[in-house]
């Protein structure tokens, strides 16, 4: 998969026209020059959204005079030829709206998304270990969203059901609506609940092989690296299915009293353990972005080894905080993927000279 050109108007601070190199290619920009933005303009075009916790209505340049803005890309898949469009735009109510095209035809996100493959690392991502639970479900939600399309379907239904049923919670405990309309909302929550934490426990498992391999090069600071998926509904001997059914008929009481779902995938988490050692809790910075950055690395392999295809390589500000030493092995890790990698810095400085001089340059 190779992004061939992007054409970029009005997306917040950025209007820019460029090609890139089919290998690595280094953005290249002083703090708030939009370097950010530039990565966030091509993840639009694979997941149809943005990687920040930003308000769509933003995405327009702060510019009176302008109503809309775009993203163009040109790209190459097994040797078919895609132009992928975002368009974005204010109705007459002041409301700005998504607009998503491939070969100038329009498309619902579910035929959007999957037409673009790629492994993000950005510094929001380092909180990926120390965030909040919910952090780490978008980042997988997301991930399984672009390789299985029945679960981006799933995962939208079942926070429609979810809210659905919280809703009902709080008005069958008041007597204001009846226990047969919440059993209705609660087997829906049950069967979309349990594809969804199969499908997240079958993806966990199969990176398992591939994080090892990748931490090898850590392997003095980062011995024996695993993943732990972490489910309340789970339960030895039975299907999660059944499991999660019979979790819910043991708590219905306290779910009545609360007033809100508490069991299901959207409390459930995921664990990153080194030596036996919560890493959330042990590791530091710099280890951090390394075991993001394997994680990251991991999906990668997942798309080569699943999907057949290379898919893009993300990485805004990588180099931040790591030592020299860890700048090598990263450059190495980059290196052996051998994909189109794009990557921000404020300096080429932060990379070695082998890197900086097989890259193609562009300067915000």
């Amino acid at each position: 998969m190779l992004l061939k050109s992007i054409q970029i108007k009005n997306f917040r601070n950025l209007n820019l026209e460029t090609n890139f190199s089919p290998s690595i290619n280094i953005i290249v920009g002083a703090n708030g020059s939009g370097k950010s933005n530039f990565l966030d303009s091509i993840f639009y075009l694979a997941f149809a959204k943005s990687f920040k916790k930003y308000s769509e209505r933003n995405n327009i340049t702060y510019n009176d005079k302008v109503d809309f803005a775009s993203i163009t890309a040109k790209s190459e898949r097994k040797k078919t030829l895609l132009e992928l469009k975002v368009v974005f735009s204010i109705d007459s109510n002041g409301f700005e709206r998504k607009r998503l095209e491939v070969n100038k035809k329009l498309k619902q996100k579910a035929d959007f998304i999957g037409n673009i493959y790629l492994s993000l690392f950005a510094p929001h991502n380092i909180n990926l270990l120390g965030g909040t639970p919910e952090m780490r479900r978008d980042e997988l939600d997301d991930f399984i969203s672009v390789v299985d399309k029945q679960y981006l379907k799933s995962i939208s239904e079942y926070k429609q059901v979810l809210n659905n049923r919280n809703h009902l919670l709080p008005r069958v405990r008041d007597g204001l609506a009846s226990k047969k309309e919440l059993d209705f909302w609660t087997e829906k929550l049950i069967e979309l609940g349990a594809y969804i934490l199969d499908c997240r426990r079958s993806i966990i498992d199969e990176f398992q092989g591939f994080v090892r391999n990748e931490a090898e090069v850590f392997e003095k600071q980062l011995k024996n690296l695993e993943i732990h998926y972490k489910s309340r509904i789970l339960s030895e001997g039975k299907d999660s299915l059944s499991s999660f059914q019979q979790i819910i008929n043991d708590n219905y009481d306290k779910e009545l009293i609360v007033g809100k779902s508490l069991y299901g995938p959207h409390r459930d988490d995921y664990d990153f353990i080194s030596g036996g050692k919560d890493l959330k809790i042990y590791a530091s910075r710099g280890q951090q972005r390394i075991v993001t950055m394997i994680f990251k690395t991991a999906m990668w392999h997942y798309f080569v080894d699943v999907k057949k295809v290379r898919a893009l390589l993300l990485l805004d500000d990588i180099m931040s905080e790591l030592d020299n030493d860890n700048r090598k092995k990263v450059e190495k890790m980059i290196e052996m993927l051998a994909t189109q990698t794009f990557i921000t810095s404020t300096s080429s400085k932060g990379f070695t000279t082998k890197l900086v001089e097989s890259a193609y340059k562009i300067n915000l």
